[in-house]
């Protein structure tokens, strides 16, 4: 799960594009490959893994 802290960016997952702003939680299922991309400087997101890793 991606919780987004600051900054704004997006997701790429599985050919769609999720706009990524403060506030914005994106689950991301195990195994599913997926990249995130900062727009105009930085992006904090809290990475959580359930289970931990």
């Amino acid at each position: 799960m991606h919780e987004v802290i600051y900054g704004s960016g997006k997701c790429i997952m599985l050919d769609k594009e999720i706009p990524y702003q403060p506030g914005t939680a994106a689950l991301i299922p195990a195994g599913i490959k997926h990249r995130v991309i900062a727009e105009q400087g930085t992006l904090y997101l809290l990475a959580k893994f359930v289970p931990a890793l």
